[in-house]
């Protein structure tokens, strides 16, 4: 009964995004406008810039959008809602953002003296990032990195759709004692499983987009590759993921659940 229920969100998951195409389809030119300078390369140093800017509010947008995938999701709404109210998307993407460098904060705090370490230490030895001790040490920060993303993952989730549930007031997100009840009440087995399963597919999705742009790569026409992955792959898994990130989320915050 477990894994059906968990099968259930993953199910669902999938095939929500078709569930507005137009809206998805929308989503996925938004996604090709910020992704323009790198899909097509070689542009005058001009329109870098205002492809920067661009790519930049886009980035706002995308992360309001999927806060409000997370709002509709845990108010029990099964369409894809629409890309409108610009305003409210750029503020929760800041909201989303804002909560996002809250979460990487901590090995920040580790990673960049170790950095400025290894760089230091480079530098007035004459030793570069081929040496084996210097290679060992910067692979184990990176192994420390991997683990504590991996692991923050999905409380970083699950304290975002605490906030879409909760009328995208970011003091939500850090509502502590309230995320861990949520998962508490899933069952930290259950959690896991679903974790491994949405991650593992979620990996597969982006594959599909490398596999897709390689294969045009491969009759030089890269590009359409890029285009394609953009405007269909790219919104698909972004939604999927924070779809099952909601629906995992609202089972631990209801009376009956996964157990």
């Amino acid at each position: 009964v477990i894994i059906m229920k968990i099968g259930e969100i993953i199910n669902d998951s999938i095939k929500y995004p078709l569930s507005n195409k137009k809206t998805f389809l929308f989503l996925g030119l938004i996604v090709i406008l910020g992704d323009l300078y790198s899909i097509f390369g070689s542009i005058t140093n001009g329109l870098i810039v205002i492809f920067g800017i661009l790519a930049l509010i886009i980035v706002f947008v995308r992360l309001g959008y999927q806060l409000r995938v997370m709002e509709f999701s845990t108010a029990n709404n099964d369409i894809l809602p629409e890309l409108n109210n610009w305003k409210d998307l750029l503020i929760n993407g800041l909201k989303v953002i804002v909560v996002t460098l809250v979460y990487v904060f901590p090995i920040m705090v580790v990673i960049i003296p170790l950095i400025i370490i290894i760089a230091i230490t480079s530098y007035s030895s004459g030793a570069n990032l081929a040496d084996t001790n210097m290679f060992k040490t910067f692979g184990l920060v990176s192994i420390i990195m991997g683990l504590y993303l991996v692991i923050i993952y999905p409380i970083y989730f699950m304290s975002l759709a605490n906030m879409a549930k909760n009328g995208n007031n970011i003091d939500n997100a850090f509502k502590f004692n309230a995320i861990k009840n949520t998962i508490s009440h899933v069952g930290l087995g259950n959690f896991v499983i679903w974790y491994i399963f949405t991650g593992l597919i979620f990996l597969f999705l982006l594959l599909i987009g490398f596999g897709l742009t390689e294969i045009f790569n491969m009759i030089h026409i890269k590009f359409i590759g890029d285009l394609l992955a953009s405007l269909t792959v790219t919104p698909f898994a972004m939604i999927f993921l924070y779809r099952s990130a909601s629906l995992i989320y609202l089972n631990g915050s209801m009376d009956d659940t996964l157990d």
